[in-house]
């Protein structure tokens, strides 16, 4: 993962804009994987863990219907927060994770990544098969990947 995210930081650098993360499944790995990186104080803005939805609703202020009719791990609520994590952090991106790390939640091993520019959100659903733990640092790679893709403009992820 830290190649993945020195590649990040270069690209970020290079045009000079920054990131910030809300982060339920992965807890804070998303993160830390960028704080691991010597500079990424250039980029890198922040980050909300917000685990319960009284947090996403509090802290990034998502709508209490979103979480009711859609649940916290849907589509819909990783979209509000990487909207709301833009804003919260005024940054150029934002990156938001939400999921079933198990061993209860109905699938587990669904997860969503959110990435979001001002101008658009791009979600992506997962379907993870592993134990808890397997599950978040999965979710935390493959969204530094989405990341890197997103960055470069592939036509899949933007």
């Amino acid at each position: 993962m830290k190649k993945a995210v020195n590649r990040i930081i270069e690209l970020l650098n290079a045009k000079q804009q920054c990131i910030s993360f809300a982060e339920s499944i992965t807890g804070g790995m998303l993160s830390s994987c960028f704080v691991d990186v010597p500079g990424a104080s250039k980029v890198y803005l922040g980050s909300a863990v917000c685990y319960s939805d009284y947090a996403k609703e509090s802290v990034l202020n998502i709508p209490h219907s979103i979480i009711e009719k859609h649940s916290a791990v849907s589509y819909k609520c990783a979209y509000y927060m990487a909207k709301s994590t833009l804003k919260l952090y005024n940054s150029d991106y934002a990156v938001a994770t939400t999921g079933y790390a198990g061993p209860t939640g109905n699938p587990v091993g669904e997860c969503f990544v959110a990435i979001a520019t001002k101008k658009r959100v791009c979600v992506h659903r997962l379907k993870l098969k592993a134990g808890r733990n397997n599950i978040r640092r999965a979710c935390t790679a493959i969204a530094l990947i989405y990341l890197y893709k997103f960055l470069k403009g592939s036509k899949q992820y933007v």
